[in-house]
């Protein structure tokens, strides 16, 4: 229990479930309230990186090995990072399938849509993996 209060107190990084107040009891039996929140700018540098805005060269090397009538070309040129997350999927076909569902399907109603060469492409493609692997 000390070994764990030393750490805290000595200004360790600590992941987000630790942004709380706790309270542990000493030895003595009172209890210590130790605030557990860093400031905010010891997470700057730790935050989720942004998605890649550029098409990778393994979603080139992807897309190029599909039928020519089921490539993303238009998909890839608009939203890269789109055609990079299909690409990283491609070999879970059951997570690509669902991926895109989650791209055709607009559950949270806030979406402004895709255009319609983009649309026809994802919906191609979803027929297509669907073809292989049902």
């Amino acid at each position: 229990m000390w070994i764990m209060l030393d750490f805290i107190l000595n200004g360790s990084p600590l992941g987000d479930a630790h942004h709380v107040t706790e309270h542990v009891v000493s030895p003595e039996g009172s209890k210590l309230q130790t605030s557990l929140s860093p400031s905010k700018t010891d997470w700057i540098g730790q935050r989720k990186a942004k998605p890649i805005r550029i098409l990778l060269p393994r979603s080139l090397r992807w897309m190029e090995n599909l039928p020519p009538d089921f490539q993303p070309r238009q998909t890839s040129e608009t939203f890269p990072r789109i055609a990079n997350a299909l690409a990283a999927l491609s070999s879970a076909p059951e997570e690509l399938t669902s991926y895109l569902d989650d791209l055709l399907v607009d559950n949270r109603g806030r979406r402004q849509g895709f255009p319609v060469r983009v649309l026809s492409e994802l919906y191609a493609l979803r027929a297509y993996y669907a073809t292989l692997h049902s």
